[in-house]
């Protein structure tokens, strides 16, 4: 079998033709004249003349025969079983949506499948793999089919985001592919091509190489998988609690695991068009723990179905109530004794008086120790404070940042809303005609509202948080008067004090802000300061540059995780013609150096003619 890499020029073959018509054209015709003294030679020049008609027979072969081989050569015949295959590079996708499923093999097993069933047929073989990096299989040189069959086979998907452009962040890695292309080489990309289609990279390589494919592996489906978590739970001992996720798939079920402990079955439901689920934590003892839960997913990606979360159950949070004469916030944290240690003291003490570690302080009038409240804050410390108290301190000013109130400025208000539902039933009998307009950034979590306006904010600063009235909600005697103001009062500093200590919820995909290692086990990442990171899911230590460490929630990438259609229009074949149909070497050069051989054979045997025939 023959193909053509260029078969548009093999019209040049009709160039044959000319000296063909040439020779034809300047036939000799002799005129006959009778001359009695030239019969004794008419015997030896019939002799000549059937020399002459062989080599001039001869050389029009080889002008045929070197035009011919000129057009050939132009059109770089590929033949099949001859010069014993091309030069194959293969690019392969082993991110974490390659990766295997609940029902039936995933996208590189099927791939792999199709290795061991067709083989591969080729001279040599050159594979890498992307996923967090680029890595040569086998090193960069090039294999034969068998070692490279052996070499595929042993090819395993990694828990990682990512997709075949990311080769082309990395100028090293892109030139180690480059590198490995030869002039005849056939590029195969592999991949599902969902989170990107591969365009970085091919227009990177397609003038490298004779041909560039890429093949689709992975069929569409549903798969279960952590989006995000809503509530982090935040027990007393003994009592039960309720971690609050976003989903999305339908999973049937889940297992919980707390610590060593035996998986424990709950039946889960979602709540909602948004995907949330209620995960009940069982009654557990005061310290950290471990909680694992197992989504049951029957068809989608393996990887992603786990979410390890650390809880750390507390006795009581410990409070500072700092105010000059009845407050009424200071009231209602000493009221919440069951689950708040609070002791209420003079602006004039809390310069003798030690900062409670992790907990908060109720700041009711103007402090004296502004830069140690800073810097406590900054340490993991909770201040809650009126807005007009902070930004009329000048060091505590930069802790409103974030908020731009509005002078002379009303928003309408309406009945107050909190982020328990359970709380929002006592709630939503008390309003609020208007509250204070301000601007707030959107990194701030609003705690209270009236209607659509915010009350009461955190914003979170350095290790720590400020919870920041942007009224002074002393005068809100409705609220107080409620039966929730209370239980509002310490379900709030309870949640902002195990928020600043909770581990950060991230995706295994993101951009560090600033210089940042990420370390699990035996395996550490450090991330300069915009540069992306690439983790599996699961629970990791961050490492800030300035050597504080939390713990970190890594859920799976959303766009790694959606088992979507492929991003590309229309696939472009299937390994089998993709392999099959490329087999040979390219002839165009050896057609080429044998076309200038036979053309100095041509002249040197008209040279010859010339001199012998005198013509």
């Amino acid at each position: 079998m023959i193909q053509f890499l260029n078969p548009t020029l093999l019209w040049g073959l009709a160039a044959v033709a000319l000296p063909i018509a040439i020779h034809l054209l300047l036939r000799q015709r002799p005129v006959l004249r009778p001359w009695a003294a030239m019969t004794w030679l008419l015997a030896a020049m019939a002799t000549a003349q059937r020399r002459y008609r062989l080599t001039n027979l001869l050389l029009l072969l080889l002008r045929c025969l070197l035009l011919a081989l000129c057009a050939l050569a132009l059109a770089r015949p590929s033949i099949l079983g001859l010069g014993e295959g091309g030069h194959v590079v293969l690019v392969i996708d082993i991110s974490a949506s390659m990766g295997p499923r609940h029902d039936g093999p995933g996208a590189l097993e099927q791939f792999r499948h199709d290795i061991a069933e067709h083989g591969l047929q080729g001279r040599d073989f050159v594979i890498f793999t992307v996923s967090d990096g680029v890595s040569a299989v086998g090193g960069p040189q090039p294999v034969g089919a068998r070692r490279a069959e052996e070499l595929i086979a042993r090819l395993r998907s990694e828990d990682l985001p990512g997709g075949l452009d990311d080769a082309t962040t990395d100028e090293h890695a892109l030139n180690m592919i480059r590198d490995a292309c030869q002039r005849d080489s056939t590029v195969l990309l592999i991949s599902d091509f969902r989170q990107d289609d591969g365009g970085r990279l091919r227009a990177a390589l397609v003038d490298h190489s004779r041909s560039l494919i890429r093949l689709v592996y992975g069929e569409p489906g549903d798969n279960v998988f952590v989006k995000g978590i809503e509530h982090m739970p935040d027990p007393t001992p003994g009592s039960p609690g309720t971690m609050r996720l976003q989903v999305a798939g339908t999973p049937s079920s889940a297992q919980l695991n707390i610590g060593d402990a035996a998986p424990l079955p709950i039946a889960i439901a979602i709540a909602g068009d948004d995907g949330m689920i209620n995960i009940p934590i069982p009654p557990l003892p005061s310290g950290s723990h471990l909680v694992r839960v197992q989504l049951d997913d029957d068809e989608g990606l393996r990887y992603d179905d786990a979410l390890e979360v650390p809880i750390r159950v507390r006795p009581h949070t410990t409070t500072l109530a700092v105010s000059e004469g009845r407050s009424m916030l200071a009231t209602a944290l000493a009221a919440a004794s069951h689950h708040l240690d609070t002791t209420r003291i003079r602006p004039g003490a809390l310069a003798t008086q030690p900062l409670p570690e992790h907990g908060l302080v109720a700041l009711r009038a103007t402090p004296g120790q502004g830069d140690a409240l800073l810097r406590w804050i900054d340490g993991g410390g909770v201040l809650w404070a009126d807005h007009a108290l902070l930004v009329d301190h000048p060091e505590l000013a930069i802790l409103v940042e974030a908020i731009s109130i509005i002078d002379n400025m009303h928003a309408p208000g309406g009945s107050l809303s909190a982020k328990d539902p359970i709380l929002n039933v006592h709630l939503r009998h008390v309003s609020l005609d208007e509250v204070q307009s301000a601007i707030i950034d959107d990194d701030a979590m609003t705690l209270l509202q009236a209607g659509d306006a915010a009350v009461v904010v955190a914003v979170r600063h350095g290790r720590g948080a400020v919870i920041v009235n942007l009224m002074d909600i002393d005068r809100f005697e409705a609220f107080w008067d409620s039966g929730a103001s209370t239980l509002w009062v310490q379900q709030t500093a309870r949640q902002v004090t195990a928020m600043v200590r909770q581990a950060q919820v991230l995706h295994a995909s993101g951009t560090a802000d600033a210089d940042i290692t990420f370390r699990r086990e035996a395996v550490s990442r450090q991330i300069a300061a915009g540069q992306q990171w690439r983790l599996s899911p699961g629970r990791w230590e961050r490492i800030t540059a300035d050597g504080h460490s939390n713990q970190a929630i890594i859920l799976p990438c959303p766009d790694e995780s959606t088992l979507g259609a492929s991003r590309l229009a229309t696939t472009e074949g299937d390994l089998a013609s993709a392999l099959g149909s490329r087999q040979g070497s390219d002839w165009g050069l050896t057609l080429l150096i044998m076309a200038l051989v036979l053309a100095l054979g041509e002249g040197l045997l008209a040279a010859w003619a010339g001199r012998t025939y005198g013509r």
